[in-house]
């Protein structure tokens, strides 16, 4: 390896793309279609962006190549939204006990999730908090991934919105997202009592619940999965197991879904007032 070479391959190992690399590869050998930096638009600040990794699921073929759907007439699109850092720095959160997870902006809807094995947001087996710091000085590292994420669901789902509202063959078409941010690199879980450090536990995933809004997005709430590198498959058979649990629930809800999605769909395609067909 000449001097150039070397050269180059500290220069990247230094990065996030050797990490941001190997998540792409870990999707595309399972049911995923995924993008590396997919674009969107940051209408807070005007700005064209693009986050590290952004997936959906594979439809289901049968033996001839057809697609098939066991929830027809409805259809969940599944979508991931995947930030890679690397960081020397330590990531700690602070997680409280009790906390609603509120996941409007991914749109999951939370009556079918509290149905029972639905467990990806359950306070109960996952630490979930609200307040986070980065030790060790420099910039706000969770803050910048949290910000990419939110912004680019909101962008990908007001997209589908617009291009989609209007169409009677849409209305019964669902989507969803799972935002995930992967370190490489420490992160532990701060437990406080009356005030005081209780606990401190290196974590491998933690839940990061917020809320984002803007002049541009109305306000809605995220659950964030922020996992450590080498817990990334782990949290994907979590995801896979939860969305065959959300499917089979909303089978079970089938009827009434399909009635409230009839009635939101003429909802937005009745005449306004004094408009003339």
């Amino acid at each position: 390896m000449t001097n150039a070479e070397e050269h180059v391959r500290k220069e990247v190992l230094k990065t996030g793309f050797p990490l941001e690399l190997e998540i792409f590869s870990i999707l595309t050998s399972g049911p995923w279609v995924v993008t590396a930096q997919d674009y969107f638009h940051d209408t807070d600040e005007n700005k064209s962006r693009y986050i590290d990794l952004a997936a959906m699921d594979m439809p289901v073929l049968d033996e001839h190549g057809n697609i098939t759907n066991s929830l027809e007439p409805i259809r969940l699109n599944w979508n991931l939204s995947i930030e890679c850092k690397k960081s020397s720095r330590n990531w700690v959160f602070f997680p409280v006990d009790d906390y609603y997870i509120d996941t409007s902006g991914l749109g999951i809807n939370t009556k079918i999730m509290e149905g029972p094995g639905f467990g990806h947001y359950d306070p109960k087996k996952y630490k979930i908090a609200s307040i986070y710091t980065v030790l060790d000085g420099g910039k706000d590292e969770i803050f910048e991934a949290v910000m990419q994420l939110v912004k680019h669901v909101s962008y990908s789902k007001n997209k589908i919105w617009e291009r989609t509202k209007l169409l009677s063959e849409s209305r019964y078409s669902m989507n969803l997202w799972f935002p995930i941010i992967v370190l490489d690199g420490k992160m532990w879980n701060v437990l406080t009592k009356n005030g005081q450090i209780a606990e401190i536990i290196e974590s491998k995933h933690t839940i990061l619940k917020m809320q984002y809004g803007s002049s541009n997005a109305e306000e809605e709430g995220f659950a964030i999965d922020v996992v450590q590198r080498s817990n990334f498959r782990e949290l994907m058979n979590i995801i896979t197991k939860d969305m065959k649990s959300y499917e089979n629930l909303i089978k079970k809800e089938k009827t009434h879904l399909i009635k409230t999605l009839d009635e939101d769909f003429s909802k937005r395609t009745a005449p306004k007032p004094g408009n003339v067909l």
